[in-house]
């Protein structure tokens, strides 16, 4: 089935220029973190601004990241075969326990003292 196609963008030729002060200005990079100045201020006027992710969801995202690696490589070595598959059930269960937040006795959760 062939994609429909989209309408024509309308192309920007106008620029608007506008002055802020060291203190607005601060305020608008904060708010608008990686994205370029014109562009968040062209989401703001005509659309909704996005919404920065907080620090604290970037460092599990890069957590969650690297645990997904992790049952990649295991989910490529049991498609080569030669696993144990009762001992894969054990070590994935222990996974997923970790990934939620369970803890055994004895043992404490990453951050937490």
């Amino acid at each position: 089935m062939p994609k429909p196609k989209s309408e024509p963008r309308e192309l920007r030729t106008h620029c608007v220029s506008s002055r802020f002060s060291p203190s607005e200005l601060a305020i608008l990079d904060s708010r608008r973190g990686r994205i370029p100045r014109g562009e968040y201020v062209r989401r703001c006027t005509f659309g909704s601004p996005p919404v920065p992710i907080p620090q604290p969801n970037v460092e599990k995202y890069a957590e969650l990241a690297h645990a997904a690696g992790n049952l990649n490589q295991i989910a490529r070595k049991m498609n080569k075969g030669g696993f144990d598959i009762e001992q894969v059930i054990r070590e994935l269960a222990i996974f997923r326990m970790k990934l939620i937040g369970v803890t055994w006795k004895g043992e404490s959760v990453e951050g937490e003292d």
